[in-house]
C-alpha cells in the first residue's frame, strides 16, 4: 500500500519507533509547484477581483449619494431663490403701496415731493425748462357738504384719470392735497405753449362727471410756474410760486389757469 501510494505522488517518511522493530510510514501529499503557484495566482486575483467590486460598489453608493445630495441643494437652492423673489415682490410692492394715494391710485404727497426734487435737479444741471402745475377742484367742499364724500371721491377719482390721461408720458401727476393736483412737466416751458396746458384743463373740465342719480360739471383752477434752467431752485421755492399762481386762479373767478415767473 505504501508502495501504491507512493507511487502515486504522495510523500513518504519512515520512522523508527524503539524499541519496536516496526517502522511508521507517515504519507504526505505533496502537490506540484506549479499546481500551488496557480492556486496562488486564482486566489490573489479573487482577491483583487473582490476588492475591485467592493470599491466600485463603494464609489456607487457615493456617487449616489452625491447625487442625492446635488438634488437636495437645488431643491434648496430653488425654494430659496422662490422665498427670495417673493420677499422682493412683497417689498416692491409695499413700497409702491406706500407711494401711492389709495384713492386715485396716483402718487400721494411724498413721492411727488421726491419726484419734483430730482427734475429740479435734472432741470438745473442740463438747462432746462421744468413746468410745474397746481391743479384744485373749485367748490369741492361745497359739493362735499351738498352730495357727500362718496360722490366726491368718485369726482377725484375721475379727475385722476382724466389727468393722468391728458399728459405726456414722461410727465408725472399726483395727489398733492385733499383738493389739489400736482403736474410735473419736464423740458416744457408753459408759458411759451400755453395751448398744451389749455388742453390738459379742457379734457378736465370740458366734459360732466357721471354720478349714480346723474351727472354733474366739474371746474378746476390751474396755477402755473415755469423754471427755465435756473439753478439752485428748491422746491418749496417753485411750489410757492405755483401756489401764488392758483390763488390768483381761484380769486380772479375760478375755473382759469394763471402763471408765474419764477425769480430767483
Amino acid at each position: 500500500m505504501a508502495y501504491r501510494a507512493l507511487r502515486s505522488g504522495l510523500r513518504g517518511y519512515v520512522l523508527l519507533r524503539p524499541p519496536s522493530p516496526a517502522p511508521l510510514i507517515l504519507l504526505v501529499s505533496h502537490i506540484p509547484a506549479y499546481r500551488a503557484l496557480a492556486a496562488g495566482l486564482l486566489t490573489g486575483v479573487a482577491v483583487i477581483a473582490l476588492l475591485c467590486f467592493y470599491l466600485w460598489l463603494r464609489e456607487r453608493q457615493t456617487r449616489a449619494h452625491a447625487v442625492h445630495l446635488e438634488a437636495q441643494l437645488d431643491q434648496r437652492t430653488a425654494a430659496l431663490e422662490e422665498e427670495r423673489r417673493k420677499l422682493a415682490s412683497t417689498r416692491d410692492a409695499l413700497i409702491e403701496q406706500a407711494s401711492r394715494d389709495p384713492l386715485t391710485g396716483l402718487l400721494n404727497y411724498g413721492s411727488a415731493h421726491d419726484v419734483l426734487v430730482r427734475e429740479l435737479s435734472r432741470a438745473g444741471r442740463e438747462a432746462t425748462s421744468l413746468t410745474t402745475i397746481l391743479v384744485e377742484i373749485d367748490e369741492l367742499q361745497e359739493f362735499i357738504d351738498h352730495r357727500g364724500h362718496m360722490a366726491a371721491d368718485e369726482i377725484l377719482r375721475e379727475t385722476a384719470h382724466r389727468l393722468a390721461a391728458s399728459i405726456r408720458v414722461y410727465d408725472t401727476v399726483s395727489r398733492f392735497g385733499i383738493h389739489e393736483f400736482l403736474i410735473l412737466m419736464p423740458q416744457f416751458d408753459g408759458f411759451r405753449d400755453p395751448h398744451r396746458i389749455q388742453a390738459v384743463h379742457d379734457a378736465l373740465c370740458l366734459d360732466p362727471v357721471w354720478l349714480p342719480g346723474g351727472s354733474t360739471p366739474v371746474s378746476c383752477s390751474f396755477g402755473v410756474a415755469v423754471l427755465n434752467g435756473e439753478s439752485g431752485v428748491t422746491a418749496e421755492e417753485l411750489l410757492l410760486q405755483a401756489d401764488k399762481a392758483l390763488q390768483k386762479a381761484k380769486y380772479s373767478g375760478r375755473n382759469r389757469i394763471e402763471y408765474e415767473v419764477y425769480h430767483p
